[in-house]
């Protein structure tokens, strides 16, 4: 069984904003890593990514001009590559000492162009394989189909019915009845006096008794038993400013553990900064809820659960 995984993810753009003044100043007890990337034809923005293994950290940046600047990096050994669509390059191990600038140059050749993709670090928790398909191929038209992206896809987005492929009409249905039922009693009793409970979903993103016939329909001809997980292929070509992203560094930290249990349900929903740059997020469906805090300077996680389930005491 495969394990989700829970990231948070951090744009740093320069110097511009005030809370990370040290982006592009150093930090102390940092690296640096720098290079160019080379291909045969020309590219903008590659992507370079160095992984950090034992604190589960992941930095990105993009190219300028070739040339590709990383700061701010804790020490350790890291696997550094480069992507950039249809063009990949090798991995390799790159250590990175405190006070010092590391180099590693890299050469993009051309990607398997297959039709299946690998999903790496920043997808945790996806298939190692799967195959990618453009939007009217994954959802074609018929009835149903308006109803699905008026209400299923607003909140879900589009990839979260074909992940969930191979459910007969059935059990589309019953997934359908649940999200319908849902109210503000679903953590436990409300316990303020009131009566009526409050539905999660009102206005447009209720459908009509019809409509769930047509959509179970749909979903059962189309993402039945028998159809494997897909994921959209985004083949829409945007523009890059590649001097605006050559600025810019994300910084991805994947989560511990921290259902309480030790299993794989510990999933995040809000993101909150506080004054002292810690982020704090609430864990949500799968786990008795609570708090985490994430400390982005030491990559350190502290989570704070919550003693019961019941409004009287989510504060």
């Amino acid at each position: 069984m495969r394990t989700m995984i829970a990231t948070v993810g951090l744009l740093f753009l320069g110097a511009q904003y005030g809370v990370v003044p040290a982006v592009a100043q150093g930090l102390a007890g940092t690296g640096t890593l720098s290079g160019t990337v080379g291909a045969e034809a020309d590219f903008q923005a590659a992507q370079v990514y160095a992984h950090h293994p034992g604190m589960q950290l992941t930095y990105m940046v993009y190219t300028h001009g070739g040339d590709y600047e990383a700061v701010n990096l804790r020490p350790g050994t890291y696997d550094v590559w480069v992507e950039h669509p249809d063009l990949s390059s090798e991995s390799r191990q790159v250590v990175i000492e405190s006070g010092q600038q590391a180099t590693a140059d890299f050469t993009l050749s051309r990607a398997d162009a297959s039709g299946s993709a690998i999903i790496g670090s920043l997808f945790g928790g996806m298939p190692d394989e799967i195959e990618l398909v453009a939007y009217d191929e994954m959802f074609p038209a018929g009835d149903g189909r308006d109803t699905l992206e008026r209400t299923c896809m607003t909140c879900h987005g589009r990839n979260f019915i074909p992940l969930r492929s191979g459910l007969d009409e059935d059990g589309w249905r019953a997934l359908i009845d649940l999200m319908l039922s849902l109210d503000d009693t679903f953590w436990g009793e409300r316990g303020d006096g009131s009566e009526e409970p409050i539905p999660f979903l009102t206005g447009d993103l209720v459908p009509t008794a019809g409509e769930v016939d047509q959509l179970v329909t749909y979903l059962g001809r189309h993402f039945g038993p028998g159809t494997s997980q897909r994921m959209l292929l985004n083949d829409e070509q945007v523009a890059l400013d590649e001097e605006a992203l050559g600025k810019a560094m994300w910084i991805e930290y994947t989560a511990p553990d921290v259902s309480p249990d030790g299993g794989p349900d510990g999933r995040f929903q809000e993101q909150f900064f506080d004054l002292d740059g810690n982020v704090w997020l609430t864990e949500g469906v799968g786990n008795t809820g609570g708090l985490v805090r994430l400390d982005p300077r030491t990559a350190t996680w502290t989570r704070f659960p919550t003693t019961h389930r019941d409004r009287t005491n989510r504060r």
